[in-house]
């Protein structure tokens, strides 16, 4: 096996969470795991964050769905100050968490995407919308395979990192830090991070 590329590099796990009964958390433990064990490499999971602001936990998000139940009621009474006095809550309890998760796709070198277009997704397209921009590797791993995987997101991303199967996505990562010829995509650019942190003069 090569040198390994991704080591200490760290990976944005973006994907739904609000409309799932799981949260999302049993593929980004997963994957968080292989991505550790395997490559050495960092994780963001914002299912787990490392980061000491904009955690969500079960009790906002119950406060949140019942805000928003509250400000419709009294929106749909006519009593539209009263509401937006609500919503204004939500936003300010959302902005912090909002804020924490794009800093977290600010911090990493790369992020891994899960699609399922069963579900409705939000802001899991927007952290993908802002890798892209700033011009950082998106794999894309889609339930309904990489055919289910929406039009607009090939005219973004590179479809050579879209996958069916979390088995390909692993396969590929493999690739992309141990084999000799490992195609950037003008996407990658590998960071030597032992130098980064000192670790060569060891």
């Amino acid at each position: 096996m090569g040198t390994n590329r991704l080591k200490y590099q760290i990976f944005y796990l973006a994907g739904p969470m609000d409309r799932i009964p799981d949260r999302g958390v049993p593929w980004r433990e997963d994957m968080q795991e292989f991505l550790w064990d395997e490559l050495e490499a960092g994780v963001f999971n914002p299912c787990d964050k490392p980061i000491e602001w904009g955690a969500e936990d079960e009790t906002g998000r119950r406060w949140r769905r019942q805000s928003i139940k509250d400000a419709a009621a009294l929106y749909e009474a006519g009593h539209i100050h009263e509401a937006n006095k609500i919503y204004e809550a939500v936003y300010e309890n959302m902005k912090d968490i909002v804020a924490s998760d794009l800093r977290g796709v600010d911090t990493c070198h790369a992020v891994i995407l899960y699609i399922d277009t069963s579900v409705h997704m939000c802001g899991s397209y927007n952290e993908q919308t802002w890798a892209c921009l700033l011009k950082k590797p998106v794999i894309i791993c889609c339930k309904q395979g990489k055919a289910g995987i929406p039009d607009w997101l090939f005219g973004i991303c590179r479809h050579e990192m879209m996958f069916g199967s979390w088995d390909e996505v692993k396969n590929y990562l493999r690739h992309v830090a141990f084999d000799e010829n490992a195609e950037h995509y003008k996407r990658w650019r590998f960071v030597d991070m032992d130098k980064v942190y000192g670790k060569h003069r060891i």
